[in-house]
């Protein structure tokens, strides 16, 4: 009793101690990746940051632009219209001054002569004092602000002209004056984007339109900046300040303590002493970057992930073992050898784990180095594919054990040509041998091609056994295969004897009794260095055990292996063949096109993938996010609207159970009867159970196989 404590004791440590494991990998891998993302985004950051930034500059310097074009042709047009009437004296030339005043909404219309003398609707002066930029004669358009004209800032186009009066007086030069926000207004720098601040400043640093929201109120932005700003990429405030002067666009980032970081990006406005700027704090920018970063993240995440996933699946399995253990006496020998086992199989799985989650760590760290070489960091990224792949048939081999001894895997036949058998063990492990420099032999001698069988466990037998063969077959040697058929005593079945033979590694004959037993391996991956858990042959022990044939090993250690396998399917006649074939083509024929189904998921990606199978297959999709969604879509939509909804389970606001519950209690009878298909990862037949209880019609178990969406879709269509 004492002895049976301590493998308790020993075995709840294990599994205690595989915990701490796993999460310390799952840290460090998410630090390292954390670091990698981190770079990238600083670098994208800056990038779209400028991109972005330059867009809204740019949009608003072509709009202020273009008002500005629009009231030098409104002068220019004036000038070139004005009467000979007009022009006989003073009091003429006011009156066409207040007329063109009036009519174009300017606060300022005049005409300026030779002698410096302005004309405007009520008086004529001198306006050199008043008017700074008259002092010179105008030979060209320009645009000129004043920030302190009044009570308001005033923006001046001055442009040249030559009238003569009746007088003999000599009109150089023509200008008009309005507000600054009369052009410039503070709702359409503030509207160009929700996620920035746009404002207007003259070359001086002087701010002549604000919006309110940027805390630089009232202030020069060079002094401001002199005296809060840390500027980030060798940007200063004196190139700034030269860019400003010069009328140079640029990009800047900068950093002030009580705000944070923030973006500017400047331009001007040609022929003029207006620049605009527009700013963007950090929390702003990450919004913008927020959905390719939140994809990368995504998508690093499902490789740490699925380990964790994995130590669940197996912790939860070895708590279920250790339980049924607990309830029955451990009394013979084989229950203590099981026992034994076990514990090996914690051992060898810890290990099978920490062989790819090393790579996927491993090759992080790798790409987190060559983040500028895109070519050698895609490398990076397939390698961790590849682990990630075989994290997930680790996953696969558990479920499956789990369905297996549960009692719910059933013989689904259907008519399979053998044919496809060997197509599939040639893409599969033609190159695979070649590459180890093994000869492959493949014999079949049968003469009933046309069977019906599980084609899925079939291969799934075939693929296991030949995959041993060439794992523990050494470079230069040989692996054969040989199907023949043979009598099966039984009037229209036919018995299929297929031989493996390998020249690998063998097993012992004390180890050959216990082949088929759960966790079983002769030596751990760390003695054989290769990767497996000891789960294959128990599955395919089960899969003939189903199927009602047999297999047989003989083996010897440093000769090979020879496996026979032995099973029965019944023949397939023309006209079963023929008739089942119309049948295929009938379904296959039926044009999905037209056909509206509802994808209820809450998942993003799993949303993206589900969308491109149903619309390469030809369907109308609309997708809603949760429970709630689906039955607003559904209510306001017509009768008929929707043919077909695809429901995930779990979800926030309301799950897909009781989405499904109530679809089935809609007072509408066409609304209510349509055809509902569980899509999510719960597999088991407790799952499938309640998905009917709730009123579903039929389940798919993710991952999704496009050919079982397919064949699940005919029996609606």
């Amino acid at each position: 009793m004492k002895l049976t404590r301590d493998k308790n004791s020993k075995f709840y440590f294990t599994i205690y101690l595989v915990g701490i494991l796993t999460l310390i990998v799952f840290l460090l891998g998410t630090i390292a990746w954390g670091k990698l993302t981190q770079r990238i985004v600083d670098n994208s950051v800056n990038d779209l940051g400028e991109f972005y930034l330059q867009e809204i500059s740019e949009r608003n310097v072509s709009a202020i632009t273009q008002e500005l074009v629009r009231r030098k042709d409104m002068m220019e047009m004036a000038v070139s219209d004005i009467k000979e009437v007009f022009l006989k004296d003073q009091n003429s030339l006011q009156s066409y001054v207040s007329l063109v005043q009036s009519i174009n909404g300017l606060n300022i219309f005049a005409l300026v002569d030779d002698a410096g003398n302005i004309y405007t609707s009520d008086s004529v002066f001198s306006g050199e004092t008043n008017y700074s930029f008259l002092t010179e004669p105008a030979v060209s358009t320009n645009v000129y602000i004043s920030p302190d004209f009044g009570t308001k800032a005033m923006l001046f186009i001055v442009i040249p002209v030559s009238i003569k009066m009746d007088s003999g007086v000599n009109l150089v030069s023509c200008f008009s004056g309005v507000t600054v926000d009369s052009i410039i207004s503070v709702d359409q720098l503030k509207t160009v984007s929700n996620q920035s601040v746009c404002e207007v400043y003259l070359k001086t640093g002087e701010a002549i339109v604000e919006t309110g929201v940027n805390p630089i109120r009232n202030q020069n932005l060079f002094s401001y900046y002199e005296r809060n700003a840390e500027f980030a990429n060798g940007m200063t405030i004196e190139i700034i300040k030269d860019d400003w002067e010069n009328g140079r666009s640029g990009y800047a980032v900068y950093e002030i303590k009580q705000f944070g970081k923030t973006y500017l990006y400047y331009k001007a406005i040609e022929h003029t002493d207006i620049m605009i700027t527009t700013f963007m704090r950090e929390s702003a920018m990450d919004k913008v970057v927020a959905h390719s970063s939140r994809r990368m993240v995504i998508y690093s995440f499902i490789f740490i992930l699925l380990t964790v996933l994995l130590m669940f699946f197996v912790i939860f399995y070895i708590n279920m073992l250790i339980r049924r253990e607990k309830n029955a006496q451990l009394t013979t020998e084989m229950e203590r050898n099981a026992n034994k086992a076990k514990t090996t199989f914690l051992f060898n799985m810890s290990h099978d784990i920490r062989t790819p989650m090393n790579a996927i760590l491993g090759y992080l760290r790798m790409a987190e180095k060559t983040v500028n070489n895109k070519k050698q960091t895609l490398d990076y990224l397939h390698k961790i594919k590849s682990a990630s792949e075989l994290l997930l048939s680790l996953i696969n081999n558990i479920l499956e054990i789990a369905r297996i001894e549960s009692g719910t895997e059933r013989i689904d036949e259907s008519h399979w040509n053998l044919r496809k058998l060997d197509q599939i063990i040639s893409s599969v492990f033609d190159i695979q041998m070649q590459e180890k420099n093994i000869t492959f032999i493949k014999q079949v001698d049968v003469t009933h091609r046309d069977i019906l069988c599980d084609s899925l466990k079939v291969r799934e037998i075939l693929l296991n056994l030949i995959s041993n063969a060439y794992k523990y077959t050494p470079a230069g040697g040989t692996v054969i295969l040989d199907v023949k058929e043979i009598d099966s005593g039984k009037e229209g079945y036919a018995s299929f004897k297929t031989v493996i033979t390998d020249t690998g590694v063998g097993m012992s004959q004390d180890y050959l009794p216990h082949i088929f037993e759960e966790f079983s391996r002769e030596r751990s991956t760390t003695e054989s260095k290769i990767v497996g858990t000891g789960l294959g042959m128990q599955i395919v022990k089960q899969y003939v055990d189903l199927m009602g044939g047999t297999i047989d090993i003989e083996s010897e250690v440093g000769k090979g292996t020879v496996v026979t396998l032995v099973l029965t399917h019944q023949i397939v006649d023309a006209d079963y063949f023929k008739k089942n074939t119309n049948q295929s083509l009938e379904k296959l024929g039926k044009h999905f096109k037209g056909k509206r189904i509802l994808l209820v998921e809450d998942n993003a990606m799993n949303a993206e993938i589900s969308l491109n199978i149903l619309k390469e297959f030809g369907f109308l999709v609309e997708v809603a996010g949760d429970g709630v969604e689906c039955l607003d879509m559904i209510s306001k939509s017509r009768d008929d609207y929707y043919d077909l909804i695809f429901m995930n389970i779990q979800m926030p606001n309301m799950n897909g159970y009781e989405a499904a519950r109530r679809i089935r209690s809609m007072e509408n009878p066409k609304k209510s009867a349509i055809p509902i298909i569980a899509m999510t990862a719960n597999a088991f037949d407790e799952d499938i159970k309640t998905a009917a209880d709730a009123g579903m019609n039929s389940h798919i178990a993710k991952p999704l196989d496009p050919g079982l969406i397919l064949d699940k879709l005919l029996q609606y269509f």
